[in-house]
């Protein structure tokens, strides 16, 4: 949608609320605006109304199409598009060859990419196949393994492969078919230390399990299926030049206080030094950066922040603990009494390896039980595939869930637990629980909502 349609769609939308009367989309009589439009579209848990502004719907809405444009690319418009643009059947939209005669909706999606806040949420790393069928998977160029795509991982290996842009599946057939280091797969004889990265590839494979279903894009923006919604929430989020910019305001602000009631005079390096302390102390404040990336503030905000992000998600990794566990429940109410539930975990090594995966129903009646269901069933499986004797440290978004589980393991007994052995289990092995914020549990959110259409549970180890 054009700036200039959004804009005179947000000025109707303004006086509509305040009480304006419109005549032919001119303002006929205007009523005084009480607050800024910007802040009446803040969320509720920011002081606002909740509204969503036209240009933010805008925005995310088109996000979908990025978002589309991976998940849908064996659909004949993302074909055509990626020939008539030049674009690699791998590739992202910000791969594109674009020029004055382009598609408006292509420059657009393009622009968003690489100039909104959003785009860095939809760019080409942001995304990562999980391999079901391995029909729409390419084998070299696609991210489907935890470390990214094995064009870079054996990077060698792919220089060589006369077998490109080809699917997981049909790679797999070949592998299976021919001599591994003949010239079927290789432009040339392999030397003794490329034979090698031919036994690291067929390690990879022998661990690669096809199964009936369709291959399936996930998202690491955010949650792992990117909505409208999700689009909002991320361009309402708070953005470092934001802080920026507010500090630098209220500075000058308090100077000219400071000049005109008390006389003082302005000294410009200390303004400049109090904007600098405040910005970093409200980014602090907002858990944007990490107190040990201060030193880097003033030189580059965006690297602090990004940095900070990593480090926080590493360090959930690099504890002392030999299993990282992620638990998530989802319910969700329906019309006359109907309720829709689902639980999912990930198990994952200090390495960042998914050990195990499990997803499935609940007949859970609350958001809280849900979340309970999912520990619940965790803690099962632990036991049962691993036993009691590693160490184990759990993730959870629900504090509730945590405050709980630290009262049972002071009592030594709940009614909370539907299963003895998973109380039993919880009780004996050693066990931390943890609330984490909801952006680190990504995967386990996607497998309980996935969980709640399932008929039975699912469960997968690596």
């Amino acid at each position: 949608m054009p700036k200039g349609v959004c804009k005179k769609l947000e000025t109707i939308r303004k006086h509509f609320f305040w009480g304006s009367s419109l005549k032919d989309l001119k303002v006929n009589r205007k009523k005084l605006h009480l607050l800024a439009w910007e802040k009446i579209c803040n969320p509720k848990s920011k002081g606002g109304l909740g509204l969503v502004s036209i240009q933010n719907t805008n925005f995310s809405l088109l996000g979908k199409w990025v978002f589309n444009w991976f998940k849908d690319r064996d659909k004949d418009w993302n074909k055509w598009l990626r020939t008539k643009y030049s674009a690699c059947p791998s590739g992202g939209i910000e791969d594109l060859k674009l020029n004055n005669k382009s598609s408006e909706l292509i420059k657009s999606l393009a622009l968003i990419i690489k100039t909104s806040s959003l785009g860095e949420h939809l760019k080409m790393d942001k995304f990562r196949w999980e391999v079901n069928n391995g029909r729409e998977v390419l084998f070299w160029e696609d991210s489907w393994l935890e470390e990214g795509p094995l064009k870079e991982k054996i990077k060698r290996l792919y220089l060589l492969s006369k077998i490109k842009f080809v699917s997981v599946g049909v790679f797999l057939d070949l592998w299976d078919c021919y001599n591994k280091e003949g010239e079927v797969f290789w432009n040339r004889g392999l030397r003794c230390w490329e034979k090698s990265l031919v036994k690291q590839l067929n390690n990879v494979i022998i661990h690669t399990h096809l199964n009936d279903k369709r291959d399936v894009v996930i998202w690491k923006g955010g949650k792992t299926v990117y909505t409208a919604k999700e689009g909002v929430e991320l361009l309402n989020a708070p953005q470092v030049w934001e802080i920026v910019l507010i500090a630098t305001m209220w500075t000058l602000w308090l100077s000219r206080n400071n000049r005109i009631f008390s006389g003082s005079k302005v000294n410009v390096g200390e303004t400049v030094k109090l904007r600098k302390l405040r910005s970093q102390e409200w980014a602090l404040a907002r858990n944007l950066i990490l107190e040990d990336a201060v030193i880097w503030w003033e030189s580059n905000p965006i690297g602090v922040i990004t940095r900070s992000q990593a480090v926080l998600e590493e360090k959930l990794l690099k504890c002392d603990y030999e299993l990282i566990c992620f638990s998530d429940g989802a319910w969700k109410e329906g019309n006359r009494g109907t309720f829709r539930s689902g639980i999912g975990g990930v198990i994952k090594s200090r390495e960042g390896s998914t050990k195990l995966y499990f997803s499935g129903p609940s007949a859970a009646t609350s958001a809280f039980e849900a979340e309970f269901r999912a520990f619940e069933e965790l803690m099962l499986l632990v036991k049962k595939v691993y036993g009691k004797d590693l160490s184990i440290m759990c993730y959870t978004d629900c504090l509730n869930l945590v405050h709980t589980l630290k009262t049972v393991k002071e009592e030594r007994v709940s009614n909370q637990f539907s299963d003895t052995k998973a109380l039993d289990f919880f009780l004996e092995a050693n066990i931390s629980v943890t609330k984490v914020d909801r952006s680190f549990l990504q995967e386990a959110d996607y497998w309980a909502k996935q969980g709640s259409f399932r008929a039975s549970l699912l469960v997968k180890k690596f």
